[in-house]
């Protein structure tokens, strides 16, 4: 039961950054899932992203280096 967000149209990150240095994102893992899913982002320049959201709804995340986030699909979450 629930909404299962899918996730490559519905996560936006953000970031404080010039356009050349925007973060780019190659995957999400899985590419859908339920409220609590864990969703591994992989991309490149992740350095200054400082939030999460699926639709707008903000997520929980830890960013290990420049190209790794992992997050959880946040309650409220809808698919994009």
């Amino acid at each position: 039961t629930g909404t299962v967000a899918s996730l490559p149209s519905a996560a936006t990150l953000t970031q404080v950054v010039m356009a050349d240095t925007a973060p780019i994102i190659t995957a999400f893992i899985p590419d859908h899932g339920r409220v609590g899913t864990p969703v591994l982002i992989t991309g490149e320049r992740f350095v200054g992203v400082t939030s999460v959201r699926f639709n707008g709804t903000p997520a929980p995340f830890l960013r290990f280096g420049s190209s790794i986030i992992v997050t959880l699909v946040p309650r409220g979450a809808s698919s994009g």
